[in-house]
């Protein structure tokens, strides 16, 4: 007991404990399940062609050049691809990779302002947030791009406070982190670090600085890095670059919905909101009271204030609403929490305010538990055992601390200090179990690859599609269905002398099964269906 209580011991132990909770969180059953539509495919598409052709400079799929996001997640990808082969583990891995990278950057962040303790919470926070673990295991940009905010939010951060020559140092760091969050995701990081930036100056009196050498490092560096690319796809492509990315990709999607489902209603302006409340489980039962007990603490909470309102603010503007937008915000909010955490030994108040933290939570888990239950039984039914299973330890996220802290109340200091390495624990036994036991039932309905598996047995055909959009046909079977959205071109490719296979979703075969009287292959909630040729060529 006396070695374990050693510092050297102990650090070892807790090092060793953060690097499995981190496998566990991130990289366990990062591969095991297919790509899932729509995004994953569109994404690793491209990164299947940039491996294929060489081409590291235009992202393109085999359909022609795409300038849906800017090269940088394809870039790593393609470098894991290219050392590990073409697996869904490695084409989502600088995802994991970078969300590891977040909770770095969240740790050093909240340290500098408020103490190794509350940096440990907040790293906590944020690793075990719901929204984080999901896009951990994306084949997505969004953390990639976080992680460079968050490398510039702290390399602004210690700025302020540093002195020549320190101040070029962390200006450069930022202009770098600024330059890579605009290959990663578009001119929207720098936007959104530019205004949290003058917001934060105006706020602390500090405005003034702007006017400095230092900040001027930081924009050329920025240039340097961000621009490059941007120019010479202008030179290269012109109007198709500007058409496509620009405006389709950027400007359209802020003053109009991406897709019609989005259709802009006055409410519409308060999903951000809805969104981080619940993909913040199960640390959201905290927020509020963090907010109002950290706002003005020092300039580091204010610099978080500040990027919490103007992100929210300016997505919640945007017609184009999708929760993964809330996804910057967590590293905020995973501070202001984890140093409410660290704090509430300290005051009566901010106990009170812990324990009806996890009386809304327990509220909050159960809701949740019923609602995965629901959902599952409705659509996928055969997965019921693991979806209750899964139901259950999220109620015993904040079922367990509450029980250990009436277990404590003689020493209620000790119940409330555990809790958050409980949620912890459970957070850690919720991904694992959805990851590598719930998910593989699901995918059927989620992921294109067994349809797609199942259709390279068969004999050669003509491969169409009904009304479905399904990247991921294309990724697994490196062709492009065509696509049909009327019965009419149905009947007529059926009753050519040509095999044919038709895919449509369950709901659709009404429209596709009175032309084509074999159905060759039903998985999740796609039919496979084949012409009277394709009976008579099998």
């Amino acid at each position: 007991m006396d070695q374990i209580k050693s510092p050297h011991t102990r650090m070892v132990l807790l090092t060793l404990t953060a690097v499995v909770a981190l496998y566990l969180l991130y990289f366990a059953g990062l591969g095991r399940n297919p790509l899932v539509d729509p995004d994953e495919p569109i994404y690793g598409q491209f990164v299947k062609e940039m491996v294929k052709t060489g081409d590291w400079l235009t992202p393109h799929n085999s359909l022609g050049l795409g300038f849906d996001k800017p090269p940088l997640f394809y870039w790593l990808s393609s470098i894991c691809v290219k050392a590990a082969g073409l697996t869904e583990g490695a084409i989502r891995m600088p995802s994991a990779i970078f969300a590891v990278l977040i909770l770095l950057g969240v740790y050093l962040l909240a340290s500098y302002d408020f103490g190794k303790r509350a940096g440990v919470l907040a790293a906590a926070v944020m690793g075990t947030s719901l929204l984080q673990i999901i896009m951990s295991h994306a084949a997505a940009t969004d953390e990639i791009m976080v992680g460079c905010m968050v490398a510039a939010l702290y390399a602004y951060r210690r700025w302020i406070d540093s002195d020549y020559p320190k101040r070029l140092l962390w200006m450069a760091i930022c202009g770098l982190a600024t330059g890579l969050g605009m290959l990663a995701k578009g001119p929207v990081v720098p936007l959104l670090l530019l205004l949290t930036f003058i917001a934060h100056l105006v706020w602390t009196r500090q405005l003034v600085k702007l006017r400095s050498l230092d900040a001027l490092l930081a924009i050329l560096i920025f240039m340097i890095v961000g621009l490059p690319w941007y120019i010479a796809m202008w030179v290269m492509h012109g109007k198709a670059f500007v058409m496509q990315f620009i405006i389709g990709h950027n400007l359209a999607r802020f003053v109009q919905p991406l897709h019609k489902s989005q259709a802009s209603h006055w409410y519409s302006h308060f999903n951000n909101i809805g969104f981080l409340l619940l993909f913040l489980f199960p640390w959201n039962a905290f927020l509020l009271q963090s907010i109002r007990s950290q706002w003005k603490a020092n300039t580091g909470a204010k610099l978080c204030i500040c990027w919490l309102a103007i992100v929210l603010v300016f997505f919640s503007i945007s017609k184009t609403q999708n929760f993964t937008y809330t996804l910057p915000v967590f590293p905020v909010c995973a501070i202001l929490i984890g140093t409410f955490l660290s704090k509430i030994e300290t005051s009566d108040a901010l106990r009170r305010s812990a324990k009806i933290g996890i009386v809304i939570g327990c509220v909050f888990s159960l809701l949740l538990a019923i609602g995965l239950i629901i959902t599952v039984s409705r659509k996928f039914p055969d997965a019921m055992q693991l979806a209750e299973l899964t139901a259950i330890v999220l109620v015993l996220v904040f079922l367990a601390p509450a029980v250990g802290m009436l277990r404590h109340q003689d020493t209620e200091a000790t119940g409330l200090r555990r809790a958050p390495w409980m949620m912890t624990a459970g957070m850690i036994a919720f991904s694992m179990l959805a990851i590598n036991a719930l998910l593989p039932q699901v995918s059927g309905f989620l992921s294109s690859k067994q349809v797609a598996q199942r259709i390279l047995t068969l004999p050669k055909a003509q491969i169409v599609s009904y009304k479905l959009w399904r990247p991921g046909l294309l990724y697994y079977l490196n062709i492009k269905p065509n696509d049909l959205d009327n019965t009419e071109d149905v009947a007529r490719l059926a009753a050519e002398n040509k095999p044919t296979l038709f895919i449509c979703k369950d709901k659709e075969k009404q429209f596709v099964e009175p032309y084509c009287p074999m159905k060759v292959y039903e998985y999740g909630n796609l039919v496979v269906y084949g012409n009277s040729s394709f009976m008579n060529a099998k």
